[in-house]
């Protein structure tokens, strides 16, 4: 069983909260392994305002996410390609009315746009994809800065924070957890992803 939980933070210090659970089998296939799976179970979690949102998260079929191929070490070296049927347009939709009614200031309101525009132009990938070694763990904690170029000269940074635990041999029992912090002319966010992966069959 694989479950991938997302907490996105909002501008007045709440958060969206998405847990998806997928029933996986993984198979040798060439040199490697391919990784089937099928959705088992969302849980989305919003403030009241954000529940059309919500509703859309949980009726997302995630068509297309897999399989996954794996080399002879597990490490992830294909994805599929996910496919939308129009659920990220209604998504960004709902946004663009909800910044509408939300007290951001100009700039605020600018960023929260162009997120929208993103989500629409990227779709279901603009959320990240599987950490690489996610079915064969690097144990430990491990971080990496980035400086961006903001507009009228200023700069910002992106840290990105892994941390791994396996609590099982081969990986089958694992946790990994992976923290993007942004600062960005002193507005600090955090978006936390958590990947746990647990056997449940012989």
């Amino acid at each position: 069983m694989l479950t991938h939980e997302v907490h996105k933070p909002l501008y007045n210090g709440q958060e969206i909260l998405s847990r998806r659970s997928y029933a996986i089998r993984i198979v040798p296939e060439g040199t490697g392994y391919r990784v089937d799976g099928a959705l088992a179970g969302v849980e989305v979690i919003v403030p009241p305002a954000l529940e059309p949102l919500a509703a859309l998260e949980r009726a997302r079929p995630d068509d297309g996410l897999f399989p996954l191929w794996l080399d002879a070490n597990g490490m992830i070296v294909k994805e599929s390609s996910p496919r939308d049927s129009g659920t990220i347009g209604k998504a960004g939709e709902i946004v663009s009315v909800w910044l509408g009614r939300s007290p951001l200031n100009d700039s605020e309101r600018q960023a929260a746009s162009n997120f929208v525009s993103r989500l629409k132009a990227y779709g279901p990938a603009a959320g990240g994809s599987f950490p690489g070694d996610l079915f064969h763990p690097v144990t430990g904690k491990r971080e990496e800065s980035q400086t961006v170029e903001l507009p009228g000269g200023n700069k910002g940074k992106i840290t990105v924070e892994i941390d791994a635990i396996v609590t099982a041999d081969r990986g089958m029992q694992s946790r990994i957890e992976r923290r993007v912090t942004t600062d960005l002319g002193g507005d600090q966010r955090m978006t936390r992803e958590v990947w746990e992966l647990e056997r449940t069959g012989n």
